[in-house]
């Protein structure tokens, strides 16, 4: 070898190691890692809005966890962030994912260090939640949606785990004014505050996390509801909040997985009309605009992001009894102590939001109402065991459920659970029918405090809760997260000047009109043990486990046909189309339910390259696409699929077919998967082709109309 050629080897070696040896020197770890959670597509109720008539029918796009780890070399602790795409996280489901990670992974994960979120659409199944009032509006509880809650997250923060590496996690911050409105500007203009901030928290703080230099994940903490599509919407959806995402993970490619958590977004809407409506002229539209904003102002503080979080990473966590908690006079502004009350929700609850009230109880119930009628107090008495004492506690919301009462329904309860199709246990209408003992963590990740409630915290209840956090840490954190709907859920926090006023989120404030203090109260424990381990003494409540009652739900048999019956084409199909058109087909098929977590997609738009080789370029997963099931007949295991490509200008010409699988039960309970296709057709433009393509696609909209 020659000398030049041997220095020139040696030169190389040693840049090649330099970028190594720079990685090495980084004390974090950090993974990602995404996994599908999407429930049952038909027959099981969509969460969010409380409407017992909003039942899946099919996905529009599908459900995610979004797992972003820190692990720190040094002290071996690491700190866990997964997003769900659902209206919120229930204990159960925390409790679980947490105990099958311990299984898998030892005591690295623990329920302090676990925080698990959820960005609150108002379109993803329900069914894993193990309270009553989490399981009346959906129709009960549905072992295959909870499943697929918890395996999609263990099976995320797995792939986090697998793949640490050296990297480092940055942060920036920005505001973004033209994605929220306040939906509760009456009772926001009580606060003293309201005369000096802005009535939308505009705030969103963007991490970045990056292995040896590469971007790999985002999350971008932003508050505004998931409430684009309205309660009439029947495919699962992720929303505003998925379409953000969506957009992200498609800028960045190559695995990356982008998430937009909500923080305080109680009275944060996306429905910049204030009627429901809004700033589009249909829902999917709206959705498609607030989730570009999110996403562009996110992708531009990603873009930017220069500030490295540093540090150790730490938290503290409690289960708090919130039923009767004393709050301190401190926080009160009163000459006496005061404590929390059971929970209980309000005629304002029933009445629903401004933004978009429920039918039939915004005739029944109207919010601001401070005075109780008949026969409400007397049905409220005798089915869910409201007593003066507790009314008189939550004063000035006029009381409609109690649901943290003690409750004896053994009369009913056979009924009860025949009424849900045996997917209730009876035994849960007689327990607490809202969480009491619920989870609160305050997280450190550097310089970053992310305060996690199992709530939704209006943004002049998020920011005080913020302030309490600061004044006991100091200069600890030089950024705060409130981050709501975390690890558990028991509906909304406000101020108490907001409680006053009991619209809706008042109403559905359970715990009376210190809940916020009490709060502060917590958290303030929560930073001074967290600054000076063993400040303060622990809380040692110990949540419901309702658990046990629910592994006696069993889960459905679907009995399918004979093999080859399904994935047969049942409509027709021309042989061209033009961008911007829809293009639809159906198909036999078996439930949905038998495919969830064992198919990718339901369906694929494929497109022939040059080769004569199909390859997928869309699927059910896409904001493009639509996925549609209905039984034979009603109570039928088979039924039709219909696929929807709503064609997007920009798509590429060419030959394409639609494709719909799905699984199908053997005899002996084996699942096979099966397929089918439509003949191809070709994509054109508007000006491509001659006279005779123009005559054939006047031909079509005279005729079909759409595909």
């Amino acid at each position: 070898m020659s000398r030049p050629t041997f220095t020139a080897l040696i030169s190389a070696m040693i840049l090649l190691a330099l970028p190594l040896s720079g990685q090495a020197e980084l004390p974090w770890l950090v993974g990602v890692g995404k996994s599908d959670i999407t429930g049952p597509a038909y027959g099981v109720g969509l969460m969010g809005y409380g409407e017992a008539s909003q039942v899946a029918v099919g996905i529009h796009d599908r459900m995610w966890a979004r797992a972003f780890l820190i692990a720190d070399r040094a002290s071996q602790k690491r700190v866990a962030v997964v997003v769900v795409s659902a209206a919120m996280v229930y204990g159960n489901v925390t409790r679980e994912a947490v105990r099958r990670l311990r299984q898998l992974y030892g005591p690295v994960y623990e329920d302090g260090n676990i925080l698990i979120v959820a960005d609150h659409t108002h379109s993803a199944n329900g069914g894993q939640g193990g309270h009553f009032i989490f399981s009346m509006s959906v129709h009960g509880y549905f072992p295959d949606a909870f499943e697929a809650m918890v395996g999609g997250i263990v099976d995320a923060v797995s792939q986090a785990h697998k793949s640490l590496a050296p990297g480092r996690v940055l942060v920036n911050q920005g505001e973004l004014y033209n994605a929220s409105a306040n939906r509760a500007l009456k009772a926001f203009f009580r606060n003293p505050e309201a005369i000096s901030m802005c009535s939308v928290d505009p705030e969103m703080l963007v991490m970045k996390f990056e292995q040896c230099r590469k971007p790999v994940g985002m999350l971008g903490w932003f508050a505004t509801h998931g409430v684009s599509f309205p309660m009439n919407n029947l495919l699962i959806s992720s929303d505003n909040k998925g379409y953000a995402a969506a957009l992200m993970e498609k800028e960045m490619g190559n695995d990356f997985v982008a998430a937009f958590p909500q923080t305080n977004a109680g009275d944060m809407t996306p429905n910049l009309f204030l009627n429901g409506t809004g700033p589009g002229s249909t829902p999917e539209e709206s959705a498609r605009i607030i989730g570009r904003r999110q996403y562009q102002m996110g992708s531009k503080l990603f873009a930017e992001a220069t500030q490295e979080l540093t540090g150790p990473l730490d938290w503290q966590h409690e289960y708090v009894d919130f039923s009767r908690l004393a709050v301190p006079e401190s926080l009160t502004g009163l000459p006496h102590p005061v404590q929390t009350c059971p929970a209980v929700a309000g005629y304002a609850f029933a009445a629903g939001t401004r933004d978009g009230r429920p039918s039939p109880w915004n005739i029944l119930f109207r919010d601001e109402e401070k005075l109780p009628r008949f026969p409400w107090t007397f049905i409220s008495s005798w089915l869910t065991g409201l007593t003066p004492e507790i009314s008189a506690c939550h004063t000035p919301k006029v009381s409609l459920i109690a649901l943290g009462a003690p409750h004896d329904f053994h009369y009913i309860n056979t009924a009860l659970n025949s009424a849900f199709g045996g997917s209730l246990p009876p035994e849960i209408a007689n327990l607490s029918w809202a969480p009491q003992v619920i989870p609160v963590s305050l997280v450190q990740i550097g310089g970053l405090g992310l305060i996690g409630v199992p709530a939704e915290f209006t943004v002049v209840a998020g920011r005080r809760l913020k302030n309490t956090v600061k004044s006991e840490t100091g200069d600890r954190f030089s950024n705060l997260v409130l981050a709501g709907y975390a690890n558990d859920y028991s509906l909304y926090v406000t101020t108490p000047e907001e409680y006053q006023e009991q619209l809706y989120e008042a109403g559905a404030t359970l715990f009376g009109p210190w809940t916020l203090p009490a709060y502060q109260s917590v958290f303030a424990r929560l930073a001074g043990n967290l600054v000076e381990p063993g400040r303060f003494e622990p809380s040692r409540a110990v949540p419901d486990d309702l658990f046990r009652f629910y592994r006696k739900v069993d889960m459905p048999e679907f009995v399918c046909g004979g093999y080859g019956e399904y994935g047969r084409m049942l409509s027709s199909q021309p042989d061209v189309i033009w961008a911007g058109q829809k293009v639809r087909a159906c198909f036999t098929a078996t439930h949905p339910r038998l495919a969830i977590r064992r198919l990718k997609s339901f369906m694929t738009v494929e497109k022939q390259n040059k080769s004569h080789q199909w390859f997928e370029v869309v699927n059910d997963d896409d904001w493009d696409t639509r996925f549609v099931w209905q039984p034979d007949y009603s109570g039928s295991h088979s039924g039709e699929a219909c696929v929807e490509w709503h064609v997007p200008y920009d798509a590429a010409p060419g030959t394409y077919r639609l494709g719909h699988h799905g699984i199908w039960r053997s005899p002996q309970g084996a699942m096979v998967p099966y397929f089918g296709y439509t003949k191809s057709f070709r994509l054109m433009y508007e000006g491509s082709g001659g006279m005779m393509l123009v005559i054939a696609r006047r031909n079509l909209e005279k005729g079909a109309g759409q595909l």
